[in-house]
C-alpha cells in the first residue's frame, strides 16, 4: 500500500508514520507499506514478517535547491538519492 506521509527532507520516520505502518500491516491483506513524500530515503522496518519502507526518496524530480539527502543531477532532470 502506498502512503503519502512524512515530513519533507526528514530522513527519520515520524511516530505517526510508524504507527500508521503498524496499523496497516495488521490487516491480513496488506503485505507491504511504502511511503513517499519526504523526498529523501527513510529506513525500512520488518513488522511481524511484513515490510514498512518509510520513504523511497526521489528517483527523478525537478526540484530546485539543496537539502540533506537530495541532489540535483547535472543532466537537468534533478532528484535522486544524494549524499
Amino acid at each position: 500500500m502506498a502512503v503519502l506521509a512524512g515530513e519533507e527532507y526528514e530522513s527519520t520516520p515520524s511516530l505517526e508514520q510508524k504507527n500508521t505502518a503498524k496499523a496497516l500491516l495488521a490487516d491480513p491483506d496488506i503485505h507491504l507499506v511504502y511511503g513517499h513524500h519526504a523526498h529523501v530515503v527513510q529506513p525500512m522496518e520488518n513488522i511481524n514478517g511484513r515490510w514498512a519502507i518509510y520513504g523511497l526518496g526521489n528517483n527523478i524530480a525537478a526540484q530546485l535547491g539543496s537539502a540533506p539527502g537530495v541532489c540535483w543531477c547535472e543532466c537537468g532532470h534533478g532528484g535522486g538519492v544524494g549524499d
